[in-house]
């Protein structure tokens, strides 16, 4: 079974998006109960246009020019998650 599909349908916790700046550079990962959760997610400046990220279990950076942890905005209108900024 994918990993998603594992994570919505056998789980009551929801997936948690992690955001973390660290040096000033943001960075992202996926905490959750299923293995090898990696869901695609959109993540935006505020104001500006959504970008795809594809978060993994592991710190990934994120590449969006002006993103800051105090401008960003994730789309959690059509995504089903919570989500961590640190």
């Amino acid at each position: 079974m994918l990993p998603v599909f594992d994570q919505y349908l056998h789980y009551k916790g929801l997936p948690q998006l992690e955001i973390v700046s660290i040096n000033g550079k943001l960075y992202t990962r996926w905490f959750a109960d299923a293995k090898g959760f990696n869901m695609p997610v959109k993540i935006r400046a505020k104001g500006g246009e959504y970008h795809f990220i594809k978060p993994t279990e592991r710190l990934t950076p994120i590449n969006i020019d002006g993103l800051t942890k105090d401008n960003l905005e994730v789309d959690t209108f059509n995504f089903y998650i919570g989500v961590l900024v640190e």
